[in-house]
């Protein structure tokens, strides 16, 4: 489609847009997942109501979205479009509890050296607001990381994510039964958002 025939939307629109629709797709998604994957790990089955699991989710694949944008922008607007991003995910839902434990004081998330909250508790109601963009920074970092080590498999944002959700402990950290199915899912649930949405819409300032 000629360029002066697209549709103008700003890079604010276009930001909120993206996580309007991909953050809830993702949530939706959870429990299914959660459901496919019951039969390798059942602690699955255990994480499909959890909102806190199923936000966690939702960063790792927003993070692999965002990716793209390097790619199809130049560097000064796919950084700005990253900050628009941030900012509309700077106040997570409001039901959700950022906090590494389950709901019957169990730790979920313990691994201090990808950027969690340590062994320290987390009061549920301390200020999270920067959680999303530091949680997305991770996964972002650990998938450039593991492309540079050619083995995004076992070695990505599915890892990140299993360790996050306590499927993956320094005790048992290879997990190839699980990481792989759900790296895969991390990467079709989101499709190809910023290519669609650059093909549609002219994006001003």
């Amino acid at each position: 489609m000629p360029l002066f025939g697209k549709k103008s939307i700003t890079e604010a629109q276009a930001a909120r847009n993206f996580v309007d629709e991909v953050l809830p797709g993702s949530l939706q998604s959870w429990p299914t997942v959660c459901e496919k994957l019951g039969s390798a790990d059942p602690r699955f089955r255990n994480l499909r109501e959890d909102k806190a699991a199923a936000f966690e989710f939702a960063l790792a694949i927003i993070s692999i979205q965002m990716r793209a944008l390097k790619n199809l922008l130049t560097e000064e607007s796919a950084h700005l479009m990253e900050q628009h991003i941030y900012s509309v995910l700077r106040n997570p839902p409001s039901e959700i509890v950022i906090s590494p434990f389950a709901e019957d004081g169990t730790r979920k998330m313990t691994i201090d050296e990808i950027g969690f909250f340590g062994e320290d508790d987390r009061d549920p109601n301390a200020d999270t607001r920067d959680y999303p963009a530091q949680s997305i920074a991770i996964y972002r970092q650990v998938f450039d990381s593991a492309i540079e080590e050619g083995d995004t498999l076992m070695s990505g944002p599915g890892v990140l994510l299993c360790m996050r959700l306590g499927l993956i402990t320094r005790d048992r950290q290879y997990r190839p039964e699980i990481v792989q199915p759900l790296f895969h899912y991390l990467t079709i649930l989101g499709g190809t958002w910023w290519k669609d949405c650059l093909s549609k819409y002219r994006i001003s300032p």
